[in-house]
């Protein structure tokens, strides 16, 4: 390898190496590169002498000596152009240092300056915040103080509208804001009567307020006039150019221009005063605090602002009528097909629609007093409702007779309740109303209309009911067939026997729990009430069929005439008439069982027997008392029940909601209540009024029609209850013992012969023969005429009691007189008398039913 080979090799090695292995500065870079260039340059100059290198050893040393001088040369120029450049470089960094500590001083001061002013800076800022909060709270306390002094200037502004007399003063845009303003300023005196004269302010702003409504209603009564007259305009205009011939051109509320002419015009009037009357209705309560003398006062003016509107209103609504109503009675003159229960019908629908409407048009003007809870209507509300049912009142009156039928008069009723029913469930042809107005308010406006005319025909229906209570109960006379007793009971005895078992099943689970329903009980009346749907449950419901035929017929009668007469006549009205009712079919009933008694009715078959006349009265004396808690039900509890709507409603007796609309529901807990108080088995011995429910302090008062008669009715009812029972005793008990009776008579009689022992013996005798005959006729008869078990055991216990009693008096008499007879000539069997509790036992057994005999012995 040569020299320059070795050098070149060693330049690249040494490039490679700083490059890649040890990475240098710029400054230690550049020193190497020149180093590198001048031992390049050097291989240069040495690589021609390479070419005739030196042989001998001197010029070898010659060589390397020569190349050590330069190698030295070389090194101190470069170290001495380093120190030069380094010694300047350190004179510059000298400089620059000066100028460093010159700016750091010049820096600390600064910082000082800056901490200095941002020291000052921070406390204005502080009374800056505090200066912004002063002003905002000037600022409130300025509004606060104008607020203030707005209460009391507007006093002045309301004081100058209050004084303006033109016509047009409700037009002013400040007008309703004044209103509003008062309200507040009131508001706060009321609030702060520690002002100076607050009260005075109270009394000023309360009268300015009245003087604010007086100049409503004046333009109220302006305006209202004004529209009320065009619209009877109108309508004799709509009257006179219909077409009578024909069924369009009779006056419906359907009609665009009816609805013109009643509502319509109305309607720009009372868009504009209802603000103002519902602002003022706003005010009215915190002018009652501030002074209640203003507050009577603007009360006075609200009252005169609605008889206003209902003046109006019966002039325009009462016009209308009198078309319509006028237009039935020509059709009605003319023998047209249109009978009077078609045009109660139509006109009962429209007057419903009517009244609805009229109720929703006053609600409009008036708003503050409409009621969402169905409670009645105002006063002016139901003055101009009334007037509605007036005039159809006098629209019947015209073509109904004096001596209507109770029929027609019930039918006129019906189409009256069901016209009410139609136009609420919104099938007439007057718009639909139920999304506007709830049932009960429906309810509450039909109330107030019909009760004139549902009056005067429940007056008409009470006479003609009058009548057909003495004709067809009291004046009853009876046929063979009504009283074919007891045949017409055996006939149908197992088919009735059975219903009203099946009715108890049904009711037994719902009477009180402690009750003994064991046994057929009641008469089927009350039970009928409880035993079906309650949702179907109407008052005085028919029993059964085969039971319901099994009655007398002046107590069917008396049972359907309730029925219709208790859904068309007021409650006070309908408890009269149903003492009256009680009354009148209890003399028939007393009146048919002396035809039984003599003789003169009954069988054919000669099965009927004096008993048969007492058995009759009892058995038909149950019914009445059912149907007298049936009245007296009526009239404590009682709901009012829209069958189409099926929508009930709660109301007190002497209300008429029930009256028109035709269904009174019992309620059902009360029914039972009384069928466990009258028919309960520890209540049978007693004669005692039933302790039921009706009597209980929870429950309604009687309707104040004639407590007094209901309680007489009650207790000649149950007295008579009593007295038959006795008569049943004492001639069953007479029918057994008769010939002990006799012994003991003409003993106690004759005291001068002897004691007889075979009259004694004969009696006896004559005694047993008598009790097995005639203790199966009455252990057929009991249950026959008599459902209830309970009663039976009674009656059955009673008369044993009697005969046990006589039977005693009897053996006392046989003892004595035996201790006078030689003991030959006294019988046997009469030394041998059964002790008296065998002879219970042996009455029992032969008096009572099987089913009564083997339920007593289990």
């Amino acid at each position: 390898m040569s020299a320059g080979e070795s050098l070149s090799d060693a330049a690249f090695s040494l490039e490679d190496w700083y490059a890649n292995d040890a990475p240098l500065t710029e400054t230690q870079r550049l020193s190497v590169s020149r180093i590198s260039a001048w031992t390049s340059r050097r291989v240069e100059k040495e690589d021609a002498v390479a070419l005739n290198p030196p042989k001998t050893p001197w010029t070898i040393a010659n060589r390397i000596e020569l190349l050590a001088e330069e190698v030295d040369g070389m090194e101190a120029e470069l170290y001495d152009a380093r120190i030069e450049s380094v010694e300047s470089t350190i004179v510059k960094l000298n400089e620059l240092l000066q100028l460093v500590e010159a700016a750091q001083t010049d820096l600390s001061q600064l910082q000082d300056a800056l901490s200095f002013v941002e020291d000052h800076a921070r406390d204005f800022l502080t009374k800056a915040n505090t200066m912004l909060t002063d002003q905002h709270q000037v600022d409130v306390l300025r509004d606060e103080v104008a607020l203030r002094l707005s209460y009391f200037s507007v006093l002045q502004q309301a004081t100058a509208l209050a004084s303006l007399s033109t016509s047009n003063v409700l037009d002013e845009p400040a007008f309703l804001d004044t209103l509003k303003r008062l309200e507040l300023a009131l508001q706060f005196m009321n609030t702060h009567e520690n002002y100076f004269d607050a009260h005075l302010y109270q009394m000023r702003l309360a009268h300015c307020v009245v003087r604010i409504l007086e100049i409503i209603r004046t333009q109220f009564t302006k305006q209202g006039a004004q529209r009320t007259e065009a619209a009877i305009a109108q309508l004799q205009e709509a009257n006179q150019t219909r077409d009578f011939s024909s069924d369009t051109g009779r006056l419906t509320l359907d009609s665009s221009l009816i609805t013109e002419a009643l509502y319509t015009s109305f309607r720009a009037d009372h868009q504009k005063l209802r603000p103002y009357f519902a602002q003022v209705q706003s005010i009215s309560a915190t002018v009652k605090t501030a002074s209640p003398a203003a507050a009577s006062e603007l009360e006075k003016e609200f009252e005169e602002c609605r008889k206003t509107l209902v003046r109006w209103r019966k002039v325009l609504i009462g016009e209308f009528l009198q078309m319509y109503l006028s237009d039935h009675s020509l059709r009605l003159n003319n023998n047209e097909q249109s009978d009077l229960k078609t045009a109660n019908l139509d006109a009962a629908i429209l007057v419903q629609g009517l009244s609805s409407r009229e109720v929703l048009f006053y609600y409009e003007y008036f708003p503050m007093y409409n009621s969402t809870e169905g409670s009645a209507c105002d006063s002016a509300l139901t003055d101009l409702l009334h007037t509605f049912g007036a005039d159809f009142g006098k629209f019947l009156a015209r073509f109904l007779p004096k001596d209507a039928r109770l029929a027609d008069l019930i039918d006129l009723t019906d189409c009256i309740q069901n016209g009410i029913r139609i136009a609420n469930a919104g099938h007439s042809n007057v718009e639909d109303i139920s999304e506007i107005l709830d049932t009960a308010q429906c309810h509450t406006i039909a109330a107030s209309w019909s009760e004139p005319v549902l009056n005067e025909l429940g007056s008409r229906i009470v006479s003609s009911a009058q009548s057909v209570i003495t004709r067809d109960i009291i004046h009853f006379i009876p046929s063979q067939d009504d009283l074919m007793y007891p045949a017409c009971l055996y006939d149908n005895r197992e088919g009735f026997l059975q219903e009203q078992r099946t009715l108890v099943q049904s009711t037994k689970s719902k009477v009180l729990q402690h009750t003994k329903r064991n046994s057929v009980v009641g008469v089927g009346l009350l039970e009928a009430l409880v035993s079906k749907d309650q949702a179907n449950t109407v008052m005085f419901s028919r029993p059964s069929e085969s039971v319901f035929a099994s009655w007398y017929k002046p107590l069917r009668t008396a049972l359907d005439l309730l029925a219709t007469l208790h859904t068309k006549i007021p409650l006070a009205l309908l408890v009269e008439l149903g003492m009256r009712i009680i009354q009148s079919a209890q003399h028939a009933v007393a009146h048919g069982a002396s035809l039984l008694l003599q003789g003169k009715f009954g069988s054919e078959d000669g099965g009927v027997g004096a008993v048969d006349g007492y058995l009759f009265e009892l058995r038909h004396l149950f019914v009445l008392r059912e149907l007298y808690y049936s009245v007296e039900i009526a009239s404590r509890q009682t709901k009012d029940h829209d069958r189409d709507l099926k929508v009930p409603y709660d109301t007190q007796p002497s209300s008429s909601l029930g009256q028109a609309f035709g269904v009174r529901m019992p309620d059902i807990s009360l029914v039972l209540d009384t069928i466990h108080s009258v028919w309960g088995a520890t209540r049978l011995y007693s004669g005692n009024e039933p302790q039921s429910s009706l009597s209980t302090p929870g429950n309604k008062e009687p309707p104040e029609a004639k407590p007094s008669v209901m309680h007489s009715t009650y207790i000649q009812l149950q007295a008579r209850i009593e007295e038959t029972k006795e008569r049943v005793v004492g001639l069953a008990a007479s029918t057994f013992a008769l010939p002990l009776q006799i012994f003991v008579a003409q003993t106690e009689r004759d005291t001068v012969h002897a004691f007889a022992p075979s009259k004694a013996l004969a009696a006896w005798s004559t005694f047993q023969q008598g009790l097995e005959v005639n203790s199966v006729d009455l252990q057929e008869k009991l249950p026959t005429y008599i459902c209830d078990e309970a009663t039976i055991q009674e009656l059955v216990d009673r008369t044993v009691a009697k005969v046990i009693a006589i039977f005693n008096v009897y053996k006392a008499k046989v003892s004595e007189g035996m201790a006078q007879c030689k003991p030959i000539e006294v019988p046997k069997e009469l030394t041998d008398l059964v002790p008296s509790s065998d002879l219970h036992e042996l009455l029992q057994r032969r008096l009572l039913p099987a089913s009564e005999l083997m339920h007593n012995t289990s």
